[in-house]
């Protein structure tokens, strides 16, 4: 049998999955016919597969899923208010994936991980990539009609808002959520402030580690733009520093930019 912080962790992915997919049913259902509901289409049958997948493994672990209340995209909206188009839903969808993607990485490097966890992560992890990349490129799609500076504001918002639930979050369940099976403390604690970076640049490009290296040229890493305007923007929220324009143009690799996060950090 598993501990109870584990069932609960588990528990709490199920139920997550489960509300994305009813959102984004919904969703696909009223939008007419497009490349982008199509996306959806596959992106909510996605999630429904993945909470039959948590089902699966907690079955296999001698568990059945424990009802749960809110879940944590529902916090979203009293916390950067009611999505008004179809924009600001992608790009609050691209925002909370980014955490599903940081927070199933984060489980995987988890000391002594059973076997069917690990497999259920695994697994999962493919199609939570194409769910950034297809919503990614679908905003990219948007510029014209939303203007690239809008959407950047608006990613910038809902970023923020991530921030605010997910420390609320910490505080309430932060022994199950931030720390799901290995020992009291969260073990990002453990790195200094250029491991942290480094480990965030991987995670928001989705690069392997060996990836990120002091000499990469970020523009060898992404393929666009975009995305590099992205990486800019979020490392500033999740460290809570700022970048000016000239910082910027004196930055061309990882090493460049993980030595900008670190002077701009407070001590």
């Amino acid at each position: 049998m598993i501990d109870e912080n584990l069932h609960w962790v588990l528990s709490f992915y199920r139920s997550s999955e489960i509300s994305g997919a009813l959102f984004f049913g919904e969703l696909a259902r009223i939008l007419r016919p497009s490349a982008i509901q199509q996306d959806m289409t596959r992106h909510f049958a996605d999630e429904a597969n993945h909470a039959r997948y948590w089902t699966d493994c907690l079955q296999s672990l001698g568990a059945e899923p424990l009802k749960l209340g809110r879940v944590y995209q529902d916090q979203y909206v009293s916390a950067a208010g009611m999505p008004a188009n179809i924009m600001e839903i992608l790009a609050i969808t691209q925002v909370f994936e980014k955490r599903v993607v940081a927070q199933y990485s984060l489980h995987l490097k988890t000391p002594n991980i059973p076997t069917e966890v690990r497999e259920t992560l695994d697994k999962i992890m493919d199609d939570e990539h194409w769910h950034i990349q297809w919503i990614r490129e679908a905003l990219i799609g948007m510029q014209d009609d939303y203007g690239e500076d809008h959407i950047k504001e608006t990613q910038k918002r809902f970023m923020e808002a991530d921030r605010e639930v997910y420390k609320k979050t910490i505080l309430e369940h932060g022994q199950r959520v931030g720390d799901p099976g290995w020992p009291a403390g969260n073990r990002s604690v453990l790195m200094n402030n250029k491991e942290q970076a480094r480990k965030r640049i991987g995670e928001i490009l989705e690069q392997a580690p060996e990836a990120i290296v002091d000499d990469a040229v970020l523009t060898s890493l992404v393929n666009s733009s975009f995305l590099l305007v992205e990486l800019v923007i979020e490392l500033q929220e999740e460290f809570d520093v700022r970048f000016h324009q000239a910082d910027m143009n004196e930055v061309s690799t990882v090493g460049q930019l993980i030595d900008l996060i670190d002077s701009r950090m407070k001590p």
